[in-house]
């Protein structure tokens, strides 16, 4: 075993399906308030909530049936607060005609904070396993998520007008009387591989986060991070598709 990493942590406890199955619930519940509330005209339906409340009282009670500290629920209430926090601080940064740093990025990318949640439970009451190490791989592994997506999301972006951080990058190398201009994105798009160059910064992330997730004992993170790294890799067959496509609109 590597110095300095800790030795993986068991999975054959009694209490492992009950937390998984509540890790499954939680994030059932997240992708429709998500849906809900960055289309709800399209994917996002409001009557979804309502499944969306059972999922998430399933999973409240399936942790309930741990054994877990107060400890672990004040952490996990932060979690909540931060997620509900970050989603609305989201989804107004999409409307608004502002500039969208990379620090902003990175602070709104902390919605995805209920996934510290089952790191949470399987470190309660494990002094060695600190709060900051689990906060820091997750929100790491928000940013290269959002990346991702915003390349895969950016033609339904375009069309509902949500300036996600990738489009509202591609309009700061606009001239500012161009940078409304949907048609004007797209050639940009086209001419530049602002795609690609998203790839490629989730890949460097990946890369930096399998580190910080085996030094707190999870034995698959190279696996993972492998397996994730192919997958943004095929992802760039997807760029390159786009880019085609606003090719052909653009001659349409």
């Amino acid at each position: 075993m590597a110095e300095g990493r800790r030795k993986p942590a068991r999975t054959d406890t009694p209490e492992l399906a009950a937390l998984l199955e509540a890790t499954a619930l939680l994030y059932f519940h997240t992708r429709i308030q998500d849906n809900v509330v960055d289309e709800p005209q399209t994917r996002g339906q409001p009557p979804q909530l309502l499944l969306g409340n059972m999922f998430f009282l399933e999973a409240w009670e399936r942790l309930r049936s741990l054994s877990l500290s107060d400890r672990f629920w004040a952490r996990a209430h932060e979690a909540w607060r931060i997620y509900c926090n970050e989603t609305e601080a989201e989804r107004r940064q999409l409307m608004r005609q502002t500039s969208y740093s990379p620090a902003l990025f990175r602070r709104h990318a902390r919605k995805v904070a209920l996934a510290r949640i089952p790191l949470y439970a399987v470190a309660d009451g494990d002094p060695n396993v600190s709060k900051s190490a689990i906060d820091n791989l997750i929100d790491r592994l928000g940013q290269a998520y959002g990346l991702v997506n915003d390349v895969l999301g950016v033609e339904r972006d375009l069309v509902a007008g949500m300036r996600t951080y990738l489009i509202a990058t591609v309009e700061e190398t606009l001239p500012k009387r161009r940078r409304r201009d949907p048609r004007a994105v797209r050639r940009a798009l086209l001419g530049h591989p602002h795609l690609e160059d998203f790839l490629e910064e989730a890949i460097v992330l990946h890369r930096r986060i399998q580190p910080l997730g085996e030094a707190l004992g999870i034995a698959c993170m190279g696996r993972y991070t492998d397996e994730r790294i192919e997958r943004i890799r095929h992802h760039h067959d997807r760029a390159l598709g786009l880019r085609l496509r606003f090719a052909l609109s653009e001659k349409a």
